[in-house]
């Protein structure tokens, strides 16, 4: 979350400026474009024998960011569809979204998890695909229905209890928990094109023509200043995680901007308020820049880095750089 804002924050603005809107417009632009989403590059991760513990926190960074950033986009946007002032009534209600989506998030995740297990309260272990639909289909509405905005993160919340029902001391038959994996990444890839299709259906070619310069300029801003500020304030105090400078460089330039931002561009655009196709240029130009420039070099990079499988360096010697802030 504190990643989030702070890219929101930073990237907003820089929107302002470079576009010279009010500043909750380049602030909603910024939030439009704060969720990570290097998850698309998990087969990337694993063909190049990325180190498990950086795989690990890029695809649980992108798995919180995402419905937090849809949050603060959707609260923004409220705020710019209601000519509001960014006062302390938008600030109560983001908080009064997140705890909304977090206690229906978890009852409905706890209930998931006892309906799929193979206890005794699993009544529909056999269905487990169908069982995540329909609770994730009813938190979603759910929590739209006790005033959220958005009702992105209560069935974030609900997946994340489930994916972890170990820890609830519960179980499923390995049959239908492949199954379920199964059902669930199919549509899950079916829904991705469907936003990329989407996005490119309705991007706005004349308004890109116009503005892709200052589009380019807020995305530079986010890969060059946000992302690196983003990476030390959340990750240099985590003294536990022992992260090394090659680490820290790579987390760095690991900044793709997928699916999410693209689904938060259609919905600004559909509500039609003024300057929305900037904010549908923005995040084109982030989609385009991010995954041509750093999904295209992230494994020569992390080969020069030497956080490929074995920890080899580019020069054939071991990894043993020191954790940042130890004593040498």
């Amino acid at each position: 979350m504190p990643g989030v804002i702070a890219t929101t924050a930073i990237c907003g603005l820089a929107a302002a400026w470079f576009f010279n809107v009010p500043v909750t417009m380049g602030l909603l632009i910024g939030a439009a474009i704060a969720p990570t989403d290097p998850a698309i590059l998990i087969p990337l991760f694993e063909r190049m024998g990325l180190q498990p513990k950086l795989r690990q926190t890029i695809v649980a960074e992108s798995a919180l960011n995402d419905p937090t950033g849809a949050v603060v986009a959707l609260t923004l946007l409220g705020v710019v569809a209601g000519g509001e002032s960014l006062d302390a009534e938008p600030i109560l209600a983001f908080v009064r979204e997140i705890g909304i989506s977090l206690v229906i998030g978890v009852v409905a995740g706890v209930l998931l998890a006892l309906v799929v297990s193979k206890s005794r309260w699993g009544l529909w272990r056999e269905s487990a695909g169908i069982a995540v639909f329909a609770v994730v289909a009813l938190t979603f509405f759910t929590v739209q229905q006790a005033g959220a905005e958005s009702g992105y993160l209560g069935p974030f919340v609900a997946g994340l209890i489930v994916g972890n029902m170990d820890r609830l001391k519960l179980g499923m038959h390995s049959e239908h928990e492949r199954e379920m994996r199964t059902l669930v990444q199919g549509l899950s890839d079916i829904m991705v094109i469907f936003v990329f299709v989407i996005l490119g259906a309705d991007l706005p070619w004349r308004v890109l023509g116009d503005y892709w310069m200052p589009a380019l300029g807020v995305v530079l801003v986010l890969i060059f200043i946000a992302r690196p500020i983003v990476i030390a304030m959340c990750l240099l105090p985590d003294r536990r995680g022992q992260w090394v400078r090659p680490e820290l460089l790579f987390m760095m330039w690991t900044r793709e901007t997928g699916v999410v931002p693209a689904a938060l561009a259609g919905l600004v655009v559909s509500r039609g308020i003024e300057h929305a196709d900037l904010v549908m240029v923005t995040v084109a130009m982030a989609i385009i820049v991010t995954l041509a420039l750093q999904a295209s070099t992230k494994g020569w990079l992390a080969r020069r880095l030497g956080l490929t499988a074995g920890g080899e360096a580019v020069d054939g010697t071991a990894q043993t750089a020191a954790p940042v802030g130890a004593a040498t």
